[in-house]
């Protein structure tokens, strides 16, 4: 097992981190250990582990995750009882993360805080994209997930960030799989709010805002 120095206080970095592993975490206790796995999507969140969630976790917990590609996926496990035990007393489960919700520290969180959880979640379990809308591109940051308690947890840190988010089910089509939970911002005032009070670390997230507001500039001088 590796050697953990954990943090001191609820910090930022901390935060997001925690909407990180509610995101693409998942952890529990075996036999001989407990195991950290972070892991996210094998080719769109490459860029994103290797220059953001490493560095992070270097400097939150003082190791160097070995990155890899295994079951479909790309990220990570680390070895440690200490760990695994730091995060359950954060409010993260072990085990299934179905019923997941927000840990309390993040809830009554500043709102610094509750921003880095959201940006967190938003790089892992969101998705930014135009949708159309009478002919014209529309941009939309959603972010999705099983568990209905999160999904509500998530709206009100929205909602307290000064935001204006959707919320609703979905059903799948196949009746033995779980119902989604979406909770959306739309539309450019939205957009441009959440990007300068919650932003984002993924590359890929980046990328498209860049492009989206190169778009809105372009139209703006045709």
């Amino acid at each position: 097992m590796v050697k953990v120095v954990l943090p001191k206080g609820n910090t930022e970095e901390l935060a997001e981190e925690t909407g990180i592993h509610v995101g693409d975490g998942s952890m529990n206790f075996y036999p001989k250990r407990g195991i950290v796995s972070i892991a996210g999507h094998p080719t769109e969140d490459k860029g994103y582990y290797e220059d953001y969630i490493v560095p992070l976790y270097m400097k939150l917990y003082g190791i160097k995750p070995n990155l890899r590609h295994w079951s479909g996926a790309y990220g990570f496990q680390v070895c440690s009882d200490v760990l695994v035990k730091f995060k359950k007393g954060l409010g993260l489960p072990t085990g299934p993360k179905k019923n997941i919700e927000a840990p309390r520290w993040i809830m009554s969180g500043t709102t610094s805080i509750q921003a880095a959880f959201l940006r967190g979640m938003f790089d892992t379990d969101g998705t930014f994209y135009i949708e159309k809308k009478k002919g014209a591109g529309y941009p939309r940051i959603q972010i999705r997930t099983t568990s209905a308690a999160l999904a509500q947890d998530i709206k009100e840190l929205m909602i307290n960030l000064g935001l204006r988010p959707s919320l609703w089910m979905e059903k799948p089509k196949n009746s033995r799989w779980s119902n989604h939970y979406a909770i959306a911002i739309r539309g450019s005032e939205q957009i441009r709010m959440w990007m300068r009070i919650v932003g984002t670390s993924n590359p890929k997230n980046k990328g498209k805002y860049v492009i989206w507001k190169k778009s809105i500039n372009k139209k703006r001088f045709c």
